[in-house]
Protein backbone atom coordinates (compact mmCIF):
# COMPACT_ATOMS: atom_id res chain seq x y z
CA UNK A 1 0.00 0.00 0.00
CA UNK A 2 1.51 3.55 -1.15
CA UNK A 3 1.30 5.61 1.83
CA UNK A 4 1.01 9.59 1.32
CA UNK A 5 4.33 11.70 0.99
CA UNK A 6 4.00 14.34 3.79
CA UNK A 7 4.76 17.98 2.68
CA UNK A 8 5.56 20.81 4.00
CA UNK A 9 2.87 23.99 4.42
CA UNK A 10 3.32 27.58 3.46
CA UNK A 11 1.25 31.07 5.16
CA UNK A 12 0.12 30.96 1.92
CA UNK A 13 -2.01 27.50 2.06
CA UNK A 14 -4.98 28.96 4.03
CA UNK A 15 -7.27 25.99 4.10
CA UNK A 16 -4.54 23.68 4.68
CA UNK A 17 -2.93 25.59 7.65
CA UNK A 18 -6.99 25.89 9.00
CA UNK A 19 -7.49 21.92 8.37
CA UNK A 20 -4.29 21.22 10.28
CA UNK A 21 -5.24 23.48 13.33
CA UNK A 22 -8.47 22.15 13.82
CA UNK A 23 -7.36 18.54 13.57
CA UNK A 24 -4.68 19.81 16.43
CA UNK A 25 -7.91 21.15 18.45
CA UNK A 26 -9.64 17.57 17.55
CA UNK A 27 -6.42 15.90 18.60
CA UNK A 28 -5.81 17.55 21.64
CA UNK A 29 -8.83 17.95 23.35
CA UNK A 30 -8.98 14.61 24.11
CA UNK A 31 -5.62 14.74 25.04
CA UNK A 32 -5.49 13.28 29.09
CA UNK A 33 -3.04 16.03 29.59
CA UNK A 34 -4.69 18.65 28.29
CA UNK A 35 -8.05 17.63 30.09
CA UNK A 36 -6.06 16.80 33.39
CA UNK A 37 -4.33 20.29 33.09
CA UNK A 38 -7.64 22.34 32.79
CA UNK A 39 -10.69 20.47 33.55
CA UNK A 40 -12.07 23.36 34.86
CA UNK A 41 -12.76 25.20 31.98
CA UNK A 42 -15.09 22.31 30.48
CA UNK A 43 -14.71 20.76 27.15
CA UNK A 44 -16.22 23.94 25.04
CA UNK A 45 -13.74 25.92 27.43
CA UNK A 46 -10.39 23.60 26.59
CA UNK A 47 -11.21 23.63 23.00
CA UNK A 48 -11.32 27.28 22.96
CA UNK A 49 -7.87 27.19 25.16
CA UNK A 50 -6.59 24.86 22.57
CA UNK A 51 -7.91 27.32 19.44
CA UNK A 52 -6.25 29.63 20.50
CA UNK A 53 -2.80 27.60 22.00
CA UNK A 54 -2.74 26.04 18.28
CA UNK A 55 -2.93 29.04 16.11
CA UNK A 56 -0.49 30.67 17.80
CA UNK A 57 1.80 27.27 17.60
CA UNK A 58 0.73 26.66 13.39
CA UNK A 59 2.29 30.32 13.06
CA UNK A 60 5.51 29.65 15.44
CA UNK A 61 6.22 26.59 13.25
CA UNK A 62 5.27 28.21 9.70
CA UNK A 63 7.62 31.39 10.44
CA UNK A 64 10.52 29.63 12.67
CA UNK A 65 9.89 25.90 11.58
CA UNK A 66 7.78 23.40 9.75
CA UNK A 67 4.46 22.41 9.23
CA UNK A 68 3.93 18.86 7.97
CA UNK A 69 1.17 17.37 6.68
CA UNK A 70 -0.76 14.37 4.70
CA UNK A 71 -3.35 15.36 2.63
CA UNK A 72 -5.79 13.14 1.34
CA UNK A 73 -9.20 13.79 -0.35
CA UNK A 74 -7.87 17.77 -0.63
CA UNK A 75 -7.72 17.56 3.75
CA UNK A 76 -5.65 17.54 6.04
CA UNK A 77 -5.75 13.99 7.44
CA UNK A 78 -2.20 14.17 9.85
CA UNK A 79 -0.02 17.29 11.29
CA UNK A 80 3.21 17.76 12.44
CA UNK A 81 4.39 21.12 14.16
CA UNK A 82 8.29 21.35 14.05
CA UNK A 83 9.90 24.41 15.84
CA UNK A 84 13.61 25.48 14.51
CA UNK A 85 16.38 25.61 17.45
CA UNK A 86 15.88 29.06 19.22
CA UNK A 87 12.06 29.78 17.76
CA UNK A 88 10.14 32.44 19.49
CA UNK A 89 7.97 31.03 22.23
CA UNK A 90 7.11 33.97 24.58
CA UNK A 91 3.61 32.64 24.28
CA UNK A 92 4.07 29.07 25.11
CA UNK A 93 5.73 30.52 28.60
CA UNK A 94 2.43 30.76 30.76
CA UNK A 95 1.06 27.38 28.91
CA UNK A 96 4.33 25.61 29.61
CA UNK A 97 4.23 26.56 33.48
CA UNK A 98 0.63 25.41 34.00
CA UNK A 99 1.38 22.16 32.18
CA UNK A 100 4.37 21.47 34.48
CA UNK A 101 6.58 20.87 30.99
CA UNK A 102 10.49 21.08 30.91
CA UNK A 103 12.29 23.27 28.48
CA UNK A 104 9.56 24.71 26.30
CA UNK A 105 9.34 27.77 27.38
CA UNK A 106 13.13 29.10 26.12
CA UNK A 107 12.36 27.59 22.75
CA UNK A 108 14.08 24.20 21.72
CA UNK A 109 17.40 24.62 23.34
CA UNK A 110 21.39 24.55 20.97
CA UNK A 111 21.04 22.74 17.78
CA UNK A 112 17.27 20.74 19.27
CA UNK A 113 14.46 20.54 16.98
CA UNK A 114 10.78 20.85 18.68
CA UNK A 115 7.90 18.63 17.89
CA UNK A 116 5.41 20.77 19.14
CA UNK A 117 2.23 18.53 18.30
CA UNK A 118 1.22 15.55 15.84
CA UNK A 119 -2.11 14.62 15.71
CA UNK A 120 -3.74 12.19 13.26
CA UNK A 121 -7.18 12.37 12.27
CA UNK A 122 -9.68 9.32 13.55
CA UNK A 123 -10.30 7.79 10.51
CA UNK A 124 -6.91 7.97 9.20
CA UNK A 125 -5.66 6.24 12.62
CA UNK A 126 -3.79 2.66 12.25
CA UNK A 127 -2.09 3.23 9.12
CA UNK A 128 1.15 4.35 10.23
CA UNK A 129 0.82 8.40 9.13
CA UNK A 130 1.80 9.62 12.21
CA UNK A 131 5.22 7.44 12.00
CA UNK A 132 5.19 8.54 8.26
CA UNK A 133 5.27 12.07 9.43
CA UNK A 134 7.80 11.83 12.84
CA UNK A 135 10.36 10.10 10.25
CA UNK A 136 10.07 12.40 7.63
CA UNK A 137 10.98 15.41 10.29
CA UNK A 138 13.01 13.44 11.87
CA UNK A 139 15.37 13.02 8.70
CA UNK A 140 15.19 16.56 7.72
CA UNK A 141 16.68 17.09 11.76
CA UNK A 142 19.27 13.82 10.93
CA UNK A 143 20.19 16.17 7.75
CA UNK A 144 21.13 19.60 10.11
CA UNK A 145 23.42 17.18 12.40
CA UNK A 146 20.42 18.24 15.35
CA UNK A 147 18.58 16.67 18.28
CA UNK A 148 14.76 16.63 18.15
CA UNK A 149 12.43 17.07 21.23
CA UNK A 150 9.00 16.58 22.63
CA UNK A 151 6.66 15.57 25.42
CA UNK A 152 4.46 12.07 25.42
CA UNK A 153 1.62 12.93 26.78
CA UNK A 154 0.57 8.91 26.90
CA UNK A 155 2.14 5.83 27.19
CA UNK A 156 1.52 4.82 23.51
CA UNK A 157 2.84 8.63 22.32
CA UNK A 158 5.78 7.39 24.25
CA UNK A 159 5.87 3.70 22.91
CA UNK A 160 5.90 5.50 19.27
CA UNK A 161 8.71 8.13 20.06
CA UNK A 162 11.01 5.49 21.43
CA UNK A 163 10.96 3.07 18.41
CA UNK A 164 12.37 6.67 16.39
CA UNK A 165 15.07 7.10 19.02
CA UNK A 166 13.66 9.05 21.96
CA UNK A 167 14.64 8.65 25.38
CA UNK A 168 12.72 10.33 27.96
CA UNK A 169 14.42 12.63 30.23
CA UNK A 170 11.78 12.68 32.88
CA UNK A 171 9.77 9.85 34.26
CA UNK A 172 6.16 8.51 33.92
CA UNK A 173 4.84 8.63 37.56
CA UNK A 174 2.28 6.19 36.70
CA UNK A 175 0.82 4.02 33.71
CA UNK A 176 -2.19 4.72 34.66
CA UNK A 177 -2.24 9.01 35.69
CA UNK A 178 -1.80 10.97 32.39
CA UNK A 179 2.20 12.97 33.21
CA UNK A 180 4.02 14.14 30.46
CA UNK A 181 7.15 12.88 29.48
CA UNK A 182 9.98 14.80 28.44
CA UNK A 183 12.35 12.93 25.50
CA UNK A 184 14.91 13.87 23.50
CA UNK A 185 16.45 12.55 20.48
CA UNK A 186 20.02 12.53 20.08
CA UNK A 187 21.93 13.44 17.38
CA UNK A 188 22.17 10.69 14.51
CA UNK A 189 24.26 10.72 11.34
CA UNK A 190 21.84 11.18 8.10
CA UNK A 191 20.55 8.33 6.36
CA UNK A 192 20.54 7.93 2.91
CA UNK A 193 16.92 8.55 1.47
CA UNK A 194 15.29 5.28 -0.34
Amino acid sequence: MNRPLPRALAAGDAPLVADATKLLVDVFSRDPSWRRHYWYLGAGGIRRRLRRYYARAVATSLAHGRVEVVVENGGAVAVALWEAPGAPRPWARRVAARLGRGPAPGGAVGRRWRLEGIAVHGSARGRGLGGVLLAHGLRSVDRQGAEAELEATTPGSQRLYERHGFVATTPRISPTRPREVHMVRPVRPAQREE
